[in-house]
């Protein structure tokens, strides 16, 4: 599962992946460059400032505990492609983690360490803390990423803006990797979960994000 793109993404600088994260949203087409590296560095910011909430010697499920948050176990052998998900219903607000993708990631991770590369994590905790940011989001604790508007274009005096989801996930990745002291690229994982399902399109996810190109649909 370690092959020739794990090494590129995992080294890949903060500032190059936001800006990809970025273009998950269709309407951050129109977006130019400047504003794009503007909201990228706000929303890289905004998580790690976000991340100086956490009290010290805490874990994900202390601070869970904390907000009131339900961590609950998906074991379906055919989950979702992606890690987690946050969710609130009748006011209770709950982090389902898909185990098998879970396992999935624990195997790569063994596997990369096999191959010489060192990977001190434990991916179960980026992934609650990343899902704690979205909770802090759902209980309306934080909002800063979800009010943030992107500007698309100007026409005289008038200014079209949108909201862009996508901030609130870069957020959440710069929230964990600080919570996490974390310094290579998250995305990783999310390159080795589509390499476990569907090697081609690991490399299609690995082209786009390699050059900065395209729209890929990531998961959390």
């Amino acid at each position: 599962m370690m092959d020739r793109n794990a090494r590129p993404i995992l080294e890949l600088a903060p500032t190059q992946w936001a800006r990809f994260v970025l273009r998950m949203s269709p309407a951050a087409g129109s977006i130019d460059e400047k504003e794009a590296l503007r909201l990228a560095s706000l929303a890289l910011h905004a998580g790690r400032t976000a991340s100086i909430k956490i009290p010290f010697g805490a874990t994900p499920y202390d601070f869970a505990d904390d907000l009131g948050i339900l961590i609950f176990f998906n074991q379906d052998l055919r989950p979702e492609i992606r890690f987690a998900e946050c969710h609130t219903l009748r006011g209770k607000t709950t982090i389902t983690v898909f185990e098998e993708n879970l396992h999935r990631i624990q195997h790569a991770i063994t596997e990369a360490a096999s191959l010489g590369v060192e990977i001190d994590l434990d991916p179960l905790e980026l992934i609650l803390w990343h899902e704690l940011f979205h909770g802090m989001e759902h209980k309306s604790l934080y909002t800063d990423l979800l009010t943030a508007r992107a500007e698309l274009c100007r026409l005289g005096p008038f200014t079209r803006t949108c909201r862009l989801r996508s901030l609130s996930e870069i957020g959440a990745m710069a929230f964990a990797c600080s919570a996490c002291n974390w310094n290579f690229n998250p995305l990783i994982l999310n390159y080795w979960l589509l390499a476990s399902y569907d090697k081609q399109e690991a490399e299609r996810f690995a082209h786009a994000l390699l050059s900065n190109h395209g729209h890929v649909q990531l998961s959390k």
